[in-house]
């Protein structure tokens, strides 16, 4: 059974890809595009439990056109550099405007 913890650290973790074949893991380069259905920053510690959705893509049109995807739903994005897990975006208000610049 996964506990809370198990969860909470793995959503802190890139999102990587594994080679069955070689059974090394490689850490996916591109960014991130988190979904959440709250405001991220009024989240405490590494409490992710307002995460919707999430892409990892490896193009900036890619990421662009998923942040908008997702604020034109009505959730709050951010875009992290999926790497680092660098902030590079956000997070986006869904009720505020779009930036005009996003990645």
């Amino acid at each position: 059974m996964i506990n809370q913890q198990q969860i909470q650290k793995q959503l802190q973790k890139p999102a990587q890809a594994s080679s069955k074949a070689s059974g090394q893991t490689e850490l996916l380069k591109g960014f991130r595009i988190e979904a959440s259905n709250t405001d991220p920053t009024t989240q405490t510690g590494f409490e992710r439990g307002n995460l919707h959705d999430y892409f990892v893509v490896l193009e900036r049109s890619k990421a662009r056109e998923h942040a908008r995807t997702f604020w034109r739903a009505g959730y709050w994005v951010e875009v992290f550099d999926n790497e680092s897990n660098e902030l590079l975006a956000g997070p986006i208000d869904p009720d505020g405007s779009l930036p005009s610049y996003i990645v």
